[in-house]
């Protein structure tokens, strides 16, 4: 008479996912791409809404950048000016405008030292919008799966006498042991 002893043995399974090359490159064209292209078009989906965030935020950067630079220039431009109008009072000896215009200057100057910082501070964080987005479709954005194809099963041959089956479920493993004696 056969007898079979089945054991369940149910651990985490810890381990490093393959990279995914495919949305990695799409988020390297455009931030958000990989995560969008994951969703699968799906409003709801968890990855669609993070690709949107990564786009807003990286486009939010690009746009702030852009408009502190044409701010920056303009400041630029206007302590140039007053530059210009201060060493020309100096010269004249009207001392009494030079310093009205001297505080000007300093204004400007002080506004295009704060565009300036703001440039460098949005450059920072798009590239860091950039590089999340890659690292995230890389390590951590897999297709969404259609409802039902969840975990799966495989099995693996030992002897005549003793079976093992790996059933995966949402990061779960279950490992049944059969032994037949």
């Amino acid at each position: 008479m056969k007898k079979t002893m089945i054991v369940l043995l149910t651990c985490c399974v810890m381990s490093v996912p393959a990279l995914n090359t495919s949305l990695g490159v799409k988020s390297a064209i455009l931030p958000g791409m990989g995560q969008l292209s994951a969703g699968g078009g799906s409003i709801t989906s968890k990855n669609t809404l993070k690709g949107l965030g990564l786009l807003a935020g990286f486009t939010v950067c690009i746009n702030g950048m852009i408009s502190n630079i044409s701010q920056r220039e303009s400041y630029a431009e206007q302590t140039q000016v007053y530059a210009d109008q201060y060493a020309a009072l100096q010269v004249s000896g009207n001392y009494a405008d030079a310093n009205s215009v001297y505080l000007s200057w300093n204004a400007a100057n002080d506004s295009y030292n704060s565009a300036n910082i703001a440039v460098f501070v949005y450059l920072g964080l798009s590239v860091a919008f950039y590089g999340y987005g890659i690292f995230d479709a890389l390590m951590f954005t897999r297709e969404d799966t259609p409802q039902g194809q969840e975990g799966g099963a495989t099995s693996l041959r030992l002897p005549r006498n003793m079976g093992v089956q790996c059933v995966r479920n949402h990061g779960r493993s279950d490992v049944v042991i059969k032994y037949n004696f």
